[in-house]
Formats: structure tokens, C-alpha cells, sequence
């Protein structure tokens, strides 16, 4: 395969297939992101300083929503035993044929990733990697998941999630770019985002929205009211206030890592813990 080939089996398969057009900007932004962005700053950034941590030859690792292959790529580059599984065929393919373009030997498969405890029920890992993929999932998806990967590490093994939005942090930068929308419930985040989100496909979301709760107000509720937020006076906590609700976060041993945009975070599973049993 060559460059050529697999970014017109890209453009099929990612656009095409799913009715997109590839040839708008935003859609050209995107691509270049998958094709270019996304694999240097794994391999320049993301991989290295997870092998610095766990050097990466030879260590068994199951990488949970691989999607174009972009992190799965640079892992196999680098000596990793790599079973890659996503949810969507189009990307399992894609993931093949990127590492296959790159010579790395990989095994990508077609899985939801609530029964990769019972696919893998023989297997232990060294690492087990969600890289933007929580984000993606249901509540019970999420638990189910992420307790089935802490069964499936080694005692002593890391439990890695990278690129995942951070629901305290004030801005949506990963698909809606807009401010504070994680902290909203979702019928006010979708008719906001359908409103004003700069992303085109926020326009036609159409998702099962929970039941309303009675959970205060914040200013997206007066914009899409039509109110101007031309705020003449207001009564503001003052910055020491802010940071002293900072420490006392910290205080309670938090780690900074959870207050940032993204949570790019390795957790070791104790030396101690019980050996998972098929």
C-alpha cells in the first residue's frame, strides 16, 4: 500500500461511507489532522512519554477505540505487542491498512469494547489504552469497561486514558468548541450547541436527551432566550476565593493532572492487586 492509496481508502471509508463530503473545510481540517497532525503528535509526544514510563518493546498492550490507527501505528514502531479493537468496522480497516502502509505488524479487530474482557478473558496486559474514546460511551459503557481493563492489567501494569475531555474544565474543545459546555445538562447543551456551536454537524444532532432537572441556570439559557449578556454590574467572588477552592481540592489529593483540559493520565495497578482468572 502507499500513501496514496491509503488516503484514498480514507476518503472512501471515512467520508464517503458515512455521506460526508470531504472536500469542505472543516471536513479538510479533519483530515489532515487524522493523516498528518494526529500520528506526529502521538509519535513526538503521547508515545514517547508513555514509553519513558513503560518501555514499550515487547509490552503486551490493548489499545480500546483505535480508530484510524494514528496511536497504534507509533506503538507497533516501537516494539509493542499491540491488539487494537473499535467498534466501527470502517476504522478497524483503516487501522489495518495504516500500519500496514508502515510496515508495523499490529492485530486490529472488530469489537465493542463491553466484551473485550470475554474476547480477551485468557490474556494480561501491560497497558491498556483509552485514547478518545470514554468520551464516546454511555455511563454503563464507561464502568463496564473500564472495570473489565483494570481486571485485565498485570499487577503492576498501567491503565493509560489519553485525549479525553475533561468535564471540570471550562471549554469544549474537543467537539463542540464552545465554553462550559460539559458543565451543562444535555437538553441545554444540544439546543445550545445546535444554535451556536462553530461545528456544521451540531446542527442535525438528534439525541435521546435526559430527563430535565431542576439544576439552576447559567448565562446559555439568556443567550438562547435572545437576552444580550451586555452585564451592566455583578457581585464576583474575587480571585483569592478561586484559588483558595483550588487548594482545597488539592487538599483532598487530587492530582493537578484532573483539573486540565484533557485527562492524559497512567494509573499503576498495585503490585499487590489479585490476579485476575479466567
Amino acid at each position: 500500500m502507499t500513501e496514496t492509496e491509503f488516503r484514498d481508502l480514507f476518503i472512501q471509508r471515512y467520508y464517503h461511507d458515512r455521506g460526508m463530503d470531504p472536500s469542505t473545510p472543516e471536513n479538510q481540517r479533519d483530515m489532515a489532522t487524522h493523516l498528518v497532525e494526529r500520528p506526529r503528535y502521538y509519535r513526538d509526544c503521547v508515545i514517547p512519554w508513555l514509553n519513558r514510563v513503560l518501555p514499550l518493546r515487547g509490552a503486551k498492550v490493548l489499545e480500546v477505540g483505535c480508530g484510524t490507527g494514528c496511536a497504534t501505528q507509533v506503538l507497533a514502531e516501537l516494539g509493542a505487542d499491540v491488539d487494537a479493537i473499535d467498534i466501527d468496522a470502517n476504522a478497524v480497516t483503516l487501522t489495518q491498512a495504516r500500519c500496514q502502509l508502515h510496515g508495523v505488524p499490529v492485530r486490529a479487530k472488530l469489537l465493542d469494547a463491553v466484551d473485550m474482557e470475554q474476547e480477551f478473558r485468557y490474556r494480561l496486559f501491560n497497558t491498556i489504552i483509552f485514547s478518545a474514546v470514554l468520551e464516546h460511551m454511555s455511563l454503563k459503557e464507561r464502568l463496564s469497561t473500564l472495570g473489565s481493563a483494570w481486571r485485565m492489567l498485570r499487577p503492576g501494569a498501567f491503565l493509560c486514558i489519553l485525549d479525553t475531555p475533561n468535564r471540570l474544565w471550562y471549554y469544549d474543545h474537543h467537539s463542540m468548541q464552545l465554553p462550559f459546555l460539559h458543565w451543562l445538562p444535555d437538553d441545554v447543551a444540544l439546543a445550545y450547541a445546535q444554535r451556536f456551536s462553530p461545528r456544521g454537524f451540531c446542527k442535525t444532532l438528534d439525541i435521546h436527551k435526559l430527563t430535565r432537572f431542576g439544576r439552576s441556570i447559567s448565562y446559555h439559557e439568556l443567550e438562547l432566550a435572545g437576552i444580550p449578556l451586555d452585564v451592566a454590574s455583578a457581585l464576583r467572588a474575587d480571585d483569592g476565593e478561586l484559588q483558595r477552592g483550588l487548594r482545597a481540592l488539592e487538599d483532598r489529593g487530587l492530582d493537578p493532572a484532573f483539573f486540565q483540559p484533557s485527562l492524559d493520565i497512567l494509573i499503576r495497578k498495585p503490585t499487590g492487586s489479585p490476579r485476575r482468572t479466567p
